[in-house]
C-alpha cells in the first residue's frame, strides 16, 4: 500500500474528539479540494510502499488495542480498496475500534459494516466538487457514523441546508466543520473570521446539526504528524 504517515495522537475533530488514535494516513487522491490541509498526501506517485504486515506492525507499536482507536485517513483510503479490505479485517478481527475517513466520491465497499465508524465527506461549493459525493452512502449511515460538512462561506452553509433537505438527512448524523483562519504569533493563536464560526454555530443550534472545529490546529497550527 502507498502510505504517507502512521503516528499515535488525539482524533481532533468530529464524533471520537479527544480520544487517543493511531492515525494510518494512506497516500492518493481522487479529488483535491482547494481547501485540502493535506496536499502532501495527494499524489499516488509519492508515499511509502507498505505491506499490509508493516502497516499492522507499525500499529502494534504504537497502541494497546484496548486504548485507542485506528483511524485510516488520507488522501482517499478507498483508492487502495483490495489492500484496505484486508487491513480492515484484520483490524477488526483482532477486537480494534476503528473509524475510516473518506472523500464520499467512491461507492460503500461491500466489506464496509467491519468499520465501526465511518467518517464520510460531503463536499460543498467550496471544494470545487460539490458534483462528485456518491448519495449511495446515505443509505449506508447510521448514529456510528458521521456525515462531515466542510463550510468555508454562506454559499457552503446554503448548500448543507438545502442537502439535508433534498436527501432528507438525519439531522444526527450531520457534523459541520468551518474552516478556521489561523494567525500564530509569537505563541498567541488568532482565529481570523470568528464572524463565521458564530454564523456556523448558530445554524447547528438553529438546525440541530453537530459542530466541530479541528481542535488540532488549534494546538498545533500546520504542523504535520499530530
Amino acid at each position: 500500500m502507498k502510505v504517507n504517515e502512521i503516528f499515535y495522537s488525539l482524533q481532533g475533530e468530529g464524533k471520537l474528539k479527544g480520544l487517543p488514535t493511531v492515525f494510518v494516513r494512506l497516500q492518493g487522491c481522487n479529488i483535491g479540494c482547494d481547501y485540502c490541509d493535506t496536499k502532501y498526501a495527494l499524489s499516488s506517485r509519492e508515499g511509502k510502499d507498505c505491506s499490509v504486515t508493516d502497516i499492522l506492525k507499525r500499529v502494534w507499536e504504537l497502541t494497546d488495542k484496548r486504548l485507542s482507536w485506528i483511524c485510516i485517513t488520507g488522501g482517499e483510503p478507498l483508492l487502495q480498496s483490495k489492500e484496505l479490505e484486508l487491513l480492515v479485517r484484520i483490524l477488526y478481527y483482532g477486537d480494534y475500534r476503528l473509524t475510516i475517513e473518506t472523500n464520499g466520491t467512491l461507492p460503500f465497499p461491500f466489506w464496509g459494516s467491519l468499520v465501526e465508524s465511518w467518517n464520510v465527506d460531503y463536499k460543498g461549493p467550496s471544494s470545487g466538487f460539490e458534483a462528485r459525493f456518491d448519495s449511495s452512502w446515505l443509505s449506508h449511515l447510521s448514529v456510528k457514523d458521521q456525515l462531515k460538512f466542510v463550510v468555508k462561506d454562506p454559499v457552503d452553509l446554503n448548500f448543507l441546508v438545502e442537502a439535508v433537505k433534498e436527501h432528507n438527512i438525519e439531522s444526527s448524523l450531520i457534523y459541520v466543520s468551518p474552516i478556521m483562519d489561523i494567525v500564530r504569533t509569537n505563541g498567541v493563536v488568532t482565529i481570523s473570521n470568528p464572524d463565521f464560526l458564530e454564523e456556523v454555530w448558530n445554524l447547528c443550534v438553529r438546525e440541530g446539526y453537530r459542530f466541530t472545529l479541528q481542535d488540532h490546529k488549534i494546538v498545533f497550527g500546520s504542523k504535520i504528524g499530530v
